[in-house]
């Protein structure tokens, strides 16, 4: 979503500390089966192990 180029209005990755006024609202959704299928298909494309990445980043936890 563009929010426009005003000053006040973040983009990309943002700090939010510099912007106050900015709510983030959503909510966690897991992957559906064909979302996980067609990531593991990507990320094999790219000589990505898929598997090891995920475990490695929940070992993290």
């Amino acid at each position: 979503m563009w929010l426009g180029h005003e000053d006040n209005v973040p983009h990309g990755v943002f700090d939010p500390t510099h912007y106050l006024e900015a709510i983030y609202e959503g909510t966690h959704r897991y992957p559906e089966s064909k979302d996980v299928v067609m990531a593991e298909i990507l990320a094999s494309l790219d000589g990505v192990k898929l598997n090891e990445y995920v475990e490695a980043l929940i070992a993290t936890r």
